[in-house]
C-alpha cells in the first residue's frame, strides 16, 4: 500500500512493526532470547524478565524507568541499532507514503483501506500495531477487534479474520465487506489530534447484521455488544500493549 501505485483498496490485517519490539513482546520472546544467547558474550542478563532477559525498557505510554539491571542498557542499545538496521525495510517506514507523504503517482488519487487491530494479539502485540498507526496516521482506519469480550477470549486473536476456530471470523469478514471508508484527498493530522479525513462508519444494516452475528451468552450473562468495534481517531492509549506474554522489568 504504501509502494505499489496499482494497488488503491487494502486491508491491512494485525500488522505491526519494527520487528524486534514484536519479538520482545509477544509469544516470539524465547526465539529472541534464543539469539540473544549466542552472541559472546551473551546478552540474557537474568533479571526478572521473561526468558532470561530484563531490558528496563517501558512502553511508550508508561512513565521513564530507571535501568536498574546490569545488561540492560545493552539490549536497549542492541534493539535501537536492530531498528535502525532494519527500517529500510519495516513497515512503519512505508505508513506515512500511503497518506502523510504519497508518492506522486497516487497523491490525486487517495488510497482507500482499513487497518485491523486485534486485542491482546499475541503474535504482533497491539503496541507494534500502534506504532503503524501513529506513522502513519491511520487513526480514523482503524478496527480494533475486541477478542476479550468473546468465547475465544484466552486464544491468541492474531488470526481471527481467517481462523475458524476464533469467535470473531464471521463478524470479522462482514465487516471486511462493508467498512471500507472512503478515500479523502485532506491530508490527515499526525499524533492523537482528530484528522481531517472522514471517519468511517458501517451503513445501519451492516452494523446490525455484524452485531447479530457477534452476539454470545455465556451462562447468565446477557449478549456482549459487537466483537468489532471502531476506535475514535483519538485512540492512541488503547493502542498500547495488552498482550499476555510482556517482559516483567
Amino acid at each position: 500500500m504504501g509502494t505499489d501505485p496499482l494497488f488503491h483498496q487494502g486491508l491491512l490485517n494485525v500488522p505491526g512493526g519494527p520487528i524486534v519490539d514484536i519479538a520482545r513482546l509477544s509469544s516470539f520472546r524465547g526465539d529472541l532470547a534464543a539469539k540473544l544467547a549466542i552472541s559472546r558474550p551473551s546478552f540474557l542478563n537474568g533479571g526478572p524478565g521473561l526468558d532470561g532477559f530484563t531490558e528496563d525498557l517501558p512502553l511508550r505510554v508508561d512513565p521513564p524507568e530507571v535501568i536498574t539491571h546490569p545488561g540492560a542498557a545493552a539490549l536497549q542499545e542492541l534493539f535501537a541499532d536492530t531498528n535502525w538496521y532494519d527500517r529500510k525495510g519495516s513497515p512503519e517506514t512505508f505508513a506515512p507514503r500511503i497518506r502523510l507523504r504519497p508518492d506522486p503517482a497516487w497523491a490525486s488519487n487517495p488510497k482507500n483501506f482499513v487497518f485491523q487491530v486485534a486485542y491482546a494479539d499475541g503474535t504482533v502485540t497491539d503496541v507494534a500495531g500502534g506504532t503503524i498507526v501513529r506513522a502513519g496516521a491511520f487513526f480514523d482506519r482503524v478496527v480494533f477487534y475486541r477478542n476479550d469480550k468473546t468465547p475465544t477470549y484466552s486464544s491468541d486473536p492474531h488470526g481471527w479474520l481467517a481462523d475458524p476456530s476464533l469467535a470473531g471470523r464471521t463478524a470479522g469478514s462482514s465487516s471486511s465487506a462493508c467498512s471500507f471508508p472512503p478515500a479523502s484527498s485532506s491530508t490527515p493530522t499526525r499524533r492523537g489530534s482528530r484528522s481531517r479525513s472522514p471517519i468511517p462508519t458501517t451503513s445501519s444494516a451492516c452494523t446490525s447484521r455484524i452485531r447479530r452475528r457477534a452476539r454470545i451468552r455465556s451462562g447468565s450473562h446477557t449478549p456482549r455488544a459487537a466483537t468489532v468495534l471502531r476506535c475514535p481517531p483519538t485512540a492512541d492509549a488503547s493502542l498500547r500493549s495488552r498482550a499476555p506474554v510482556r517482559p516483567a522489568s
